[in-house]
């Protein structure tokens, strides 16, 4: 049964698969999750403000309630991070992954003319 509701203070989690598996209901602001595989993980009422999430891969994953101002997704993937449904307030993010962003809204993003 897993543990929710929980309060950590300090957490690191680098180059771990953990596909599948559930960080819902936890206060994890200003944590560390790099190079990691999250893909259809539960994130649901996790709060991940200002998180260290570089690098890891975040296809798929519920994210009901998911709080992550100010996180760093620089060299991230993802395909579900709706705008619309999550505050990207101060998110870190490089130029390439604004497509991600940008394509659940409708919008199409053209190079710029020469």
């Amino acid at each position: 049964m897993p543990v929710s509701g929980t309060e950590l203070t300090d957490f690191t989690m680098q180059h771990c698969n953990f596909a599948y598996g559930t960080l819902a209901d936890n206060f994890l602001a200003e944590c560390t999750i790099t190079d990691s595989r999250l893909i259809e993980a539960n994130l649901d009422h996790c709060n991940l403000r200002g998180a260290n999430l570089a690098g890891s891969e975040l296809h798929n994953i519920s994210a009901t309630g998911l709080s992550i101002e100010n996180a760093d997704l620089r060299g991230s993937s993802f395909n579900n991070l709706h705008p619309r449904d999550i505050s990207l307030v101060g998110v870190k993010l490089h130029y390439n992954q604004l497509l991600a962003l940008v394509q659940p809204l409708g919008l199409v993003l053209e190079p710029d003319p020469d």
